[in-house]
């Protein structure tokens, strides 16, 4: 697993410590029920943020590179280098779903007509690069947790 999608899964997992040390497996097995709940919420945002994009940004998402993301449980934030300038990006997930960036179209354009390309490049880096990850690693998590309890 990559070091980033490692920091989303510590983020779900940063409690683990104390799960394990918890004699109660319902404990343990309702714990990572709510983090594995939390990451099918994001990836089901994911995927409608990206619905709402037409065709002719999706096509353009290509030479769109993301140079850093910051996750703070709340929100996602990247810094995305487009084809002519870098932008701030970012995507809400609570308390109320959005997303904002920085650039000319989505300034003109993004409440109106929907995400830009720069929006829809972080929504598909998250639910490829960091949402799949996690939630293998909560996974792994889960078998560990039944493979020592006596459900």
């Amino acid at each position: 697993m990559e070091p980033s999608a490692r920091r989303v899964a510590y983020h779900y997992l940063r409690t683990a410590s104390v799960l394990q040390l918890a004699d109660d497996a319902k404990t343990q097995l309702d714990a990572v029920g709510a983090w594995v709940a939390d990451l099918r919420s994001q990836a089901a945002l994911m995927e409608r943020l990206i619905a709402k994009g037409e065709a002719r940004r999706l096509g353009r998402t290509g030479a769109i590179r993301i140079k850093s993301v910051n996750y703070d449980g709340n929100r996602i934030m990247a810094k995305v280098q487009g084809t002519t300038d870098d932008y701030t990006t970012w995507i809400t997930l609570k308390p109320r779903p959005g997303h904002h960036c920085t650039c000319p179209d989505w300034q003109r354009n993004g409440k109106n007509v929907g995400p830009c390309k720069h929006v829809l490049k972080l929504g598909e880096y998250w639910r490829d690069e960091r949402l799949g990850p996690a939630l293998s690693a909560l996974d792994d998590s889960l078998v560990s947790i039944l493979e020592r309890s006596e459900i």
